[in-house]
């Protein structure tokens, strides 16, 4: 599947339209969040802010312990080092003010969420 010189892939096109339409999104969803349950839509806010810190947080950490750890000992990082990243990841979506942006980062933190061994 060739494009045309100058022209982004389709997937590059979509993935801008989604970034510039997420605001507008959220804004919508904290609206209508704001409705529902009022101002604990802050709370709710603030503590997925939190949330995101401490992920973050526990997730370079155990990978900095676990790189140590497998230097010392002389064998490649554990699975932990590998999903940092994917933890890493999860906390910023949650540092994003939004439930949109905090329901994806949730689900990348889940303890499922991770690829099995092999698969």
């Amino acid at each position: 599947m060739s494009t045309t010189p100058g022209r982004a892939p389709f997937w590059a096109r979509l993935l801008f339209a989604v970034a510039l339409c997420m605001p507008i999104i959220e804004v919508i969803v904290i609206v209508l969040v704001w409705h529902v349950i009022g101002w604990w839509t802050l709370l709710a806010l603030a503590a997925c802010f939190c949330l995101g810190l401490l992920v973050i947080q526990r997730a370079s950490i155990g990978a900095a312990r676990e790189m140590r750890s497998a230097m010392a000992e002389r064998r490649p990082p554990a699975r932990e080092v590998a999903d940092a990243p994917q933890a890493l990841v999860g906390g910023v979506l949650l540092l994003i003010p939004g439930f949109v942006t905090s329901l994806l980062g949730i689900i990348l933190i889940l303890p499922g969420s991770a690829r099995s061994p092999g698969g």
